[in-house]
């Protein structure tokens, strides 16, 4: 979260700390963010559409806690008027176009960690699975 904080996020919320954190999300904007990033999937879903403003979009980036939402009503996603958005990692071709739009468009990925060997990446590697799926770490082999 301080992370966040540091890359200008003016609030954050911890979703493990703050089970009805789409309620929050309402209380803080005064009616909704403009986007969610959901990698959680089944059991996040509801909440990343109610958390969303008139008009919002989800983004389903991952599903963590599964595919499958049983008995999902969809009113919802029609009273919120909201885009839903599957995304995908893509093909190369998508990884060149994405390259030369970072390079043309100078932007700069936010890296937490490097790693230059395989070694070195272990403690790398332990970090991000007890810590954050918040942010990238770079390994570089040869």
């Amino acid at each position: 979260m301080e992370r966040a904080k540091v890359l200008g996020a003016w609030q954050t919320i911890n979703y493990s700390e703050v089970p009805e954190w789409d309620k929050v999300a309402l209380e803080l904007t005064g009616g909704g963010v403009d986007h969610v990033l959901d990698v959680g999937g089944a059991t996040t879903m509801a909440q990343s559409i109610n958390a969303l403003r008139t008009g919002g979009t989800v983004s389903m980036d991952g599903f963590l806690s599964g595919l499958t939402i049983p008995e999902f009503d969809v009113t919802s996603i029609l009273q919120k008027a909201a885009t839903i958005r599957g995304s995908q990692v893509g093909n190369r071709e998508h990884f060149e176009n994405m390259n030369r739009a970072i390079f043309r468009h100078r932007l700069h990925p936010v890296i937490d960690r490097y790693s230059r060997s395989a070694e070195s990446a272990k403690p790398s590697h332990f970090w991000l699975k007890e810590n954050s799926i918040s942010v990238k770490s770079s390994f570089k082999y040869k």
